[in-house]
């Protein structure tokens, strides 16, 4: 195939950075939800400190070869047998060690939780130097654009001046010479205007814009799913008359 063009960028996006976008960063998502899980942990371990109540029991089947009774009675009516009762168990004397396994638990939690807020720190942090990167570069396209402008000039003007014999032939190269470095630089400047754009979708996660009613989960997925759980109909995509509907469930568009 023949050579194509640059990609040409839009010259404007979206200037904020919604949470929502952000959020869905797989190293974002991991963050948060590896301190939401050691949040949990606390709550698991802190249970240890309060009594617990349990109720069990057994049934079953019961027979002996004494007292007038016999072993083949052992599957008549007679010899069923059920045991049932309440349990209370109390870890009074280990109060001292669940404290310290509670403060454990508390300082992982503390940790990943400075984790998940440096990753969105991050996260916000790649956004905006890409956001800046593809403002900054337009800005050059368009310095670069005059610039390779003003050279052509130079050397419309140096051929003038040559054909009518007020300079040389070589005031002709190098304005030329010129024009070429500059518009070299203004082709470089413009692939990085998409490049950059690229990158904003990057740090951004990328894949958040859904259609109107378009099923993000495959139907043998769902096929599945529904052999082991009875999902009704939450798995069937969402009218966008409905998703207007709920600001909740409304999808996020980019505006560029």
């Amino acid at each position: 195939s023949g050579a194509s063009g640059i990609p040409q960028a839009p010259k404007h996006v979206a200037a904020g950075i919604p949470g929502d976008l952000l959020r869905r960063r797989p190293d974002v998502r991991y963050a948060e939800l590896q301190a939401a899980a050691q949040s949990s942990r606390i709550g698991l371990t802190k249970a240890e400190l309060y009594p617990s109540f349990s109720i069990g029991g057994n049934f079953g089947v019961l027979a002996a070869d004494t007292n007038g009774s016999d072993l083949g009675d052992l599957f008549s009516a007679g010899s069923k047998n059920a045991v049932f009762g309440p349990s209370f168990q109390w870890n009074l004397l280990n109060y001292g060690q669940i404290t310290n396994a509670v403060r454990v638990q508390d300082a992982l939690f503390q940790e990943a939780a400075v984790n998940y807020e440096n990753t969105v720190l991050l996260a916000q942090r790649e956004v905006e130097d890409e956001l800046v990167s593809f403002v900054k570069g337009q800005d050059l396209v368009r310095l670069l654009g005059e610039a390779a402008q003003a050279a052509k000039k130079t050397v419309e003007l140096s051929k003038i001046q040559y054909d009518g014999g007020a300079t040389d032939y070589t005031t002709v190269i190098n304005a030329q010479a010129a024009l070429l470095e500059q518009e070299d630089a203004l082709a470089r400047a413009r692939g990085s205007v998409p490049q950059a754009l690229i990158g904003v979708y990057r740090a951004l996660g990328g894949g958040w814009e859904l259609g109107q009613t378009q099923d993000f989960v495959p139907e043998a997925v769902k096929e599945e799913m529904r052999r082991r759980t009875d999902w009704g109909a939450l798995m069937a995509p969402v009218p966008a008359e409905d998703r207007a509907a709920k600001p909740g469930a409304e999808v996020v568009k980019p505006a560029w």
